[in-house]
């Protein structure tokens, strides 16, 4: 590489570099216009039972173990949080919840009273049930860094977005593509608050936990961009992968539909092995220290979030032994089913009209159970003309509603594998519509031109400096990593539901068109002037991806 190009890359590198660091400033002080550091957003019960577990931590005692004080549960709702017959306080609707939600100085007030509430230990404690159990260490982790605010939960989603983005610029600091693709996931954050805001009090603001499968497409790509590099296992380097390997476990805590993510890792682990296992055939005796050294970033990913994974399920206290610790899986596989198929719609709901939410899923359980007559979970019991039905009232245990779930949807699979397979064109299409309903409108221009002007900018720098110059060999290695990553990405609404939470997928869709537009225009212009790829390789902090 001559010196112009040298120098050019370096001044590539540090406009990036700045242009990083005024999108992440421009990211917070949109959302803040926005309104989204003072708002709170629904599901009602996982917003009150995570802020009743995180405040209950802060009282002395603390129950610890994710159990939420029953003095601190009525407190919040009192103030509006009720949500089940017997909670206290007035039982609001939906416009009334989004007044409360919408409140910030009225939430900090809930909020205060609730931490200076004197605690009757006398009442027993509550839990979470199928829900996430890291939204309350992200509530907790906020206050203490924070205060006691709601507030302190955007600062703190935008705290784990600084410390993701620092260990990725220390690593790729060198790289004009790979800091370009930091600017296109920044330029996604500012899109991500339009969007939350689009959809009203079902998303509303970026750190709703619904919308964590964006945040933490970062870390994983950090790990994987690394596996591409096939860079040896460096003190600096491990300690980055640990550190992103961490965050990821702490945000999929949060948010189980980023498992995808998890399954994308394992399967480049499987998938590299498989083809260094092929190449040393012809060994007698196979290098494992050598294969080691190059599926370290991958595998040190997968044993640190599993460790972390199996940490939050043994902390659980054991009244959690009947709950699924995190979001129920079954349920919204069923749901995207039902919602998808009219041939299965008017087979399980028994002649009703769908409505289209979760209350299709409990009629399709309930007609499972009423055509064999089944009584035998214990969430399930009898109405007074003697049908079986699903009562999920407390102290019903999810586990026991999953397992009913799973046993319907499996059997749907078995019995009905044309009708399932049949839903695939349907998913496409209503996945798109979703994250651009015609209601709302979350992809209209003026909400995607500032970040489209931001992803221009940082293309033409990422040109300058030689981050599209590629040669055949790091062309096909880039598009084999992409279409791994797209393949993945569709996994939430092919296999589970179409939604318009399923963020991670859309970043990785939004994020390779940011890619492949400018890579194009490049070659155009090229085209255009006479001149040929130079035969580098893509600019990744290295001198070629082979």
């Amino acid at each position: 590489m001559g010196d112009v190009a040298v120098k050019l890359r370096r001044i590539g590198c540090i406009g990036l570099l700045l242009l990083i660091g005024g999108v992440f400033c421009l990211d917070v002080f949109h959302g803040i216009e926005l309104g989204q550091d003072q708002t709170g957003f629904q599901p009602i019960y996982r917003l009150r039972q995570s802020l009743a577990i995180a405040i209950s931590r802060m009282h002395h005692p603390s129950p610890g173990h994710y159990l939420a004080y029953k003095s601190v549960v009525n407190v919040l709702s009192e103030n509006g949080f009720a949500v089940w017959d017997d909670d206290p306080g007035p039982h609001m609707d939906v416009a009334r919840w989004e007044v409360l939600l919408t409140d910030g100085p009225l939430l900090n007030r809930i909020i205060e009273q609730a931490i200076d509430e004197p605690i009757d230990t006398s009442l027993p404690p509550e839990i979470i049930q199928a829900n996430e159990l890291g939204f309350a260490d992200y509530i907790y982790f906020s206050f203490r860094l924070f205060g006691d605010r709601i507030s302190s939960l955007y600062y703190f989603f935008y705290l784990i977005v600084a410390a993701t983005c620092l260990v990725y610029i220390l690593q790729f600091r060198n790289s004009p593509f790979l800091l370009f693709v930091l600017v296109i996931f920044l330029g996604e954050l500012y899109f991500l608050e339009n969007y939350a805001r689009s959809y009203g009090m079902q998303m509303q603001t970026v750190f709703n936990s619904r919308l964590f499968s964006g945040l933490s497409l970062m870390p994983v790509l950090h790990v994987l961009f690394l596996h591409w590099q096939r860079l040896p296992p460096r003190v600096f380097s491990v300690a980055g992968v640990i550190v992103q390997s961490l965050i990821f476990g702490f945000v999929l805590s949060c948010r189980t539909e980023a498992i995808w993510q998890v399954a994308m890792a394992a399967a480049v682990v499987c998938g590299s092995g498989i083809l260094l296992v092929l190449q040393w055939r012809s060994r007698k005796r196979p290098d494992l220290v050598s294969w080691l050294r190059l599926l370290w970033p991958a595998l040190t990913f997968l044993i640190v979030v599993s460790a972390y994974s199996a940490v939050i399920s043994l902390n659980a206290d054991s009244r959690y032994a009947l709950e699924p610790k995190a979001h129920i899986v079954w349920h919204e596989i069923l749901l995207g089913l039902l919602t998808t198929s009219p041939e299965l719609r008017r087979e399980y709901l028994d002649g009703k009209e769908p409505t289209y939410s979760d209350v299709d899923v409990y009629w399709a359980v309930d007609h499972d159970l009423k055509a064999r007559d089944d009584t035998s979970s214990p969430v399930v019991r009898r109405l007074p003309n003697g049908d079986p039905v699903v009562d999920l009232n407390p102290p019903a245990h999810w586990n026991d509603y999953e397992k009913l779930v799973r046993s319907v949807t499996l059997r749907i699979v078995l019995r009905h594998p044309v009708a399932v397979l049949e839903t695939v064109p349907t998913r496409i299409e209503e996945q798109v519509r979703w994250f651009n309903h015609p209601a709302v409108t979350p992809m209209a221009w003026v909400k995607l031109r500032t970040p489209v002007i931001v992803v221009a900018v940082g293309a033409i720098i990422c040109a300058v400096a030689g981050g599209f110059t590629v040669n055949l060999a790091a062309l096909g290695s880039a598009a084999l990593f992409a279409a791994v990553l797209l393949l993945f990405a569709s996994m939430t609404p092919l296999l589970v539901e179409p939604s318009p939470h399923s963020i991670g997928s859309l970043f990785a869709y939004l994020g390779a068109i940011a890619v492949v537009v400018p890579y194009l225009v490049v070659l155009l212009i090229l085209a255009a002037i006479g001149r040929k790829s130079k035969p580098e390789g893509v600019s990744l902090g290295v001198k070629s991806v082979q």
